[in-house]
This record gives C-alpha cells, sequence and structure tokens, in this order.
C-alpha cells in the first residue's frame, strides 16, 4: 500500500501527495493494493485539504484508492482529492477498484460544503471488476457524510469521467443514518457519469437520505451529463431511506439518466419516501431534460413506499421523462402517490409531458391521490393514455439484470 495509518495513530495529516503516480501525475506507478488505508482503530485523521496545495492525487493504485476499514476508527475527514484522476483532474488514472471504501467505520466525512473541500472521485475500477466512486458498506457503517463532491465527472463538472459501476452506493442491513448531499448550500453532490446507477442503496441499508444532489446533469443543473443506468436505485430490501425531504435545500434533480430516474424494486424494499424532487426537469423545473425511460419505477413487488405527500414541500415534479412519469408494476403493491406534478412544470401550468402516460398502474391497492387536503396529483399534458391507467404486466428485464450484482465489497486483508 502507499500509506497506513493503525492502531493509535490518530490525528494524522496527509497532504499534497501523489499515492499510486509519477511526480507529475500523469503516469500511473500503483502502490500494490490500496492508495491510503485507515484501520485498526486509526481516527481523527485528514486526508487532503481545502487548498491546492493540500490536495493528494490518489489515483493509479491496484485496489481502492483510500480505505477506511471495520473497527472503531471514525470521525475522518476527506476533502480537496483527486481520487481516480490525473493530477489535471482531466482524465482517468484509475484506481483498480473503488474510488473510496468505508466498511464498517462511523460517522467519517467526504467532502464538505465549500468549493475546496470538494473531492473528484471519477475513473475510478478496471474492466473485468467493479468500481464505484464511493461505498459505504457493512455493519457499524454509520452516520457517515458525502458532501460537495463531483462524482464522475471532471473537476470542472462539464464532462465524464465514469466511475466503472455506481457514483456511490450504501448497503447492508447495519448500514444506515449515511447521508449522501445534504441540505446546506454546497452540501451537494454531482452525481453523473457514471457506468451504472449514480446512487445505489441495497442490501437492506436503512435510514439513509440522498438530499440536495444533481443526478445525471452538470453542475449548472441544465446540461445532460447522464448516469448509464438509473439515476437512483433502492433494491434489494432496502427500508425506510429518504430521497430528498421536506425541508428547503432537501431537492434531488435526478435528470438525464440512461433508464429510470429512480427505480425502487425487489420484494422488502419498504416504506422509502420520494419526495420535493424534480425528475426530469432542469435545475428550475421547468425545462425538458428527460430521464431516457421512466420517471419513477416501482418493480419487483416493493410496498408502502411514497412518492409524494399532502404538503406543497414534498411534492415532486416527475416530467419530461422518455416512457412513463410514475410505473408500478409486478408485484408493487401498497404504495401512495400523492400530491405530485405528473406532466406539468414546476410551475404546475406549463405542459412538460412524460412521453408515456402519466400514471401507469398494474398492481393492487395502491393509491394515486387522495382524500386528504393536498394529497391530489396534478397528471396532465402526458403522451400514451395521458392520465392513470392499468395494463398487463411490463417488466423490462435490462433493469433487472442491471441490478443484479454480485458480492463485491471484500478487498484485502483489512476489508
Amino acid at each position: 500500500m502507499g500509506i497506513g495509518l493503525a492502531g493509535s495513530g490518530n490525528g494524522n495529516v496527509v497532504e499534497g501527495n501523489f499515492i499510486g503516480t509519477d511526480p507529475t501525475g500523469t503516469q500511473d506507478r500503483g502502490n500494490g493494493n490500496f492508495g491510503i488505508l485507515l484501520f485498526d482503530s486509526s481516527s481523527f485523521n485528514r486526508i487532503g485539504g481545502s487548498t491546492p496545495a493540500a490536495r493528494n492525487v490518489v489515483s493509479g493504485n491496484d485496489l481502492n484508492g483510500i480505505q477506511i476499514s471495520s473497527g472503531t476508527n471514525h470521525t475522518n475527514t476527506i476533502l480537496g482529492n483527486y481520487i481516480g484522476t490525473n493530477a489535471a483532474g482531466t482524465a482517468a488514472l484509475r484506481n483498480g477498484s473503488h474510488g473510496i471504501a468505508i466498511f464498517g467505520s462511523a460517522a467519517n466525512t467526504v467532502g464538505g460544503t465549500s468549493p475546496g473541500a470538494r473531492n473528484v472521485i471519477s475513473g475510478n475500477g478496471d474492466p473485468g471488476s467493479d468500481g464505484d466512486g464511493i461505498v459505504i458498506y457493512g455493519s457499524g457503517a454509520v452516520g457517515n457524510t458525502v458532501s460537495g463532491n463531483y462524482i464522475g465527472t471532471d473537476a470542472t463538472g462539464s464532462f465524464v469521467i465514469p466511475n466503472l459501476t455506481e457514483g456511490a452506493s450504501i448497503g447492508f442491513i447495519s448500514a444506515t443514518n449515511n447521508t449522501i448531499g445534504g441540505t446546506a448550500p454546497g452540501s451537494g453532490n454531482v452525481i453523473s457519469g457514471n457506468g451504472r446507477e449514480g446512487v445505489a442503496l441495497f442490501e437492506q441499508t436503512q435510514n439513509n437520505v440522498v438530499a440536495g444532489n444533481i443526478i445525471g446533469l452538470n453542475p449548472t443543473g441544465v446540461v445532460r451529463l447522464p448516469n448509464a443506468g438509473n439515476g437512483i436505485a433502492i433494491v434489494d430490501g432496502a427500508v425506510n431511506n429518504t430521497i430528498g425531504g421536506t425541508v428547503a435545500g432537501s431537492r434531488n434533480v435526478i435528470s438525464g439518466n440512461g433508464d429510470q430516474g429512480i427505480v425502487i424494486a425487489d420484494g422488502g424494499t419498504n416504506s422509502n419516501r420520494v419526495q420535493g424532487n424534480y425528475i426530469g426537469t432542469d435545475i428550475t423545473g421547468l425545462l425538458d431534460l428527460g430521464n431516457l425511460s421512466d420517471g419513477v419505477l416501482l418493480i419487483g413487488g416493493p410496498n408502502s413506499n411514497l412518492i409524494g405527500g399532502v404538503s406543497a414541500d414534498a411534492r415532486n415534479v416527475i416530467s419530461g421523462n422518455d416512457d412513463g412519469g410514475v410505473v408500478i408494476v409486478d408485484g408493487a403493491n401498497n404504495n401512495d402517490v400523492q400530491g405530485n406534478y405528473i406532466g406539468v412544470a414546476a410551475n404546475g401550468s406549463t405542459p412538460l409531458g412524460n412521453d408515456d402516460s402519466g400514471v401507469v398502474v398494474e398492481t393492487a391497492n395502491n393509491e394515486i391521490g387522495g382524500t386528504a387536503t393536498g394529497a391530489g396529483n396534478v397528471i396532465s399534458g402526458n403522451g400514451g393514455h395521458g392520465g392513470v391507467r392499468s395494463v398487463w404486466l411490463r417488466i423490462e428485464q435490462s433493469i433487472l439484470t442491471k441490478l443484479d450484482r454480485p458480492q463485491r465489497f471484500e478487498h484485502g486483508p483489512y476489508g
């Protein structure tokens, strides 16, 4: 490995280094496994800093660029680094697996709210392996925050440098209460251009928040920079997670992606909330930058999920997508779709139709709207049958295949 911090190695600073490259930051001279490894209770360390001089280039290593392993290690900060790119942040110089891997460690911070704290986490993963920008995984991975980063783009956010698989992922039943983004100004990540999903929540992970991000567009929120798969995938029994929210700053803009905006899939994937987002529009909610397929797809047995809500702050704008607005099929029962604008812009009046129907329901006991004040959706201007329709089973095999991922999160002896 390049650098290892272990045991009583607490409160250290690692800054201004080329870890896995030559001195110019342009040639791969990768270390044999990790670029930087924190393990065996090492805590309160800082990797990088908020000035260009403090930036580490952590690229070209054989496994993960930076790994924080399980144990009591916690409260480490990773900021201002280029992880998986060259020193200019203009091209991939990939680590062989994930850019950053947090395995069973709590209360770490990746990025921050100031531009200087931004990590560029792009270009990671060798063909034949997996490579997320950042993965948070395992028992004890609690209360970590990922904010203000560019994940899957160059240092300007204008061009794609894909991580091979997901931009950011959280997995395992005991990986809880982590935040991707945030509500404070500057806390949202740009998660665009990645090889599969922008964000994936899987393997029964619970109580996580994805808020304030741009997913599938450039930092201005008006130019497509698609993730090849879904913007966000909530699968494999992930429970009680929140996408967006009802407080100021929580809105995600999830648009321009190569498949669905959001997919909620599989039995046991229950009680998740999708609120306050723009799905298929630009950052103003007024222009069509649709996802290539549906805005929101529920498929394969998820139950009791909420899309929208009865308050104006909970309203999603689900418009401009290249297939349906909200599609509920294949055993997805007892879900609620309330208070949304589906097929109109954020002003509630300008037509911005989804190309197929606004809402498609094939399953049982779902509620579209309701009698409570604010529960009714505006469903207007869409193609297909326009409003709400029931259809025969429509399984999109390509989605099921994309979400069938192998176990891939144990790399090396310190995983």
